[in-house]
């Protein structure tokens, strides 16, 4: 499955599908966004269409990060039927440089059994 690019109009949409759902807040600027943007597309690949993958533009004191508690990018949001299950914030890598799983690769199967 590919990424999908959501903003504040059509995340709700987005996040309240019975699915599992990660969004990753990202500020374009911020090579630590660049970085985990790139680990978040190995995880949407990797997982097929068992869970959703959003990308939204972090926007400080914008509705969605407040209702989440999202204060920084990159942040990693976990969602289950649109509740708040975990984040990650910073930087993660999916798979470890020896093949090993990274941190973010282990939230989500701890989360979502996948």
């Amino acid at each position: 499955m590919s990424v999908v690019n959501v903003d504040k109009n059509t995340i709700e949409t987005e996040i309240s599908k019975e699915v599992s759902t990660t969004v990753l807040f990202v500020n374009e600027a911020k090579s630590s966004s660049q970085k985990m943007l790139v680990e978040f597309k190995k995880a949407a690949e990797a997982t097929g269409d068992k869970v959703v993958f959003l990308k939204k533009n972090f926007e400080e004191g914008g509705a969605i990060e407040e209702q989440y508690g999202i204060q920084s990018a990159p942040t990693t949001l976990f969602l289950g039927l649109g509740r708040k299950l975990g984040d990650l914030v910073g930087y993660s890598l999916y798979l470890e440089p020896n093949g090993t799983d990274g941190v973010f690769k282990r939230k989500i199967k701890e989360l979502f059994d996948v």
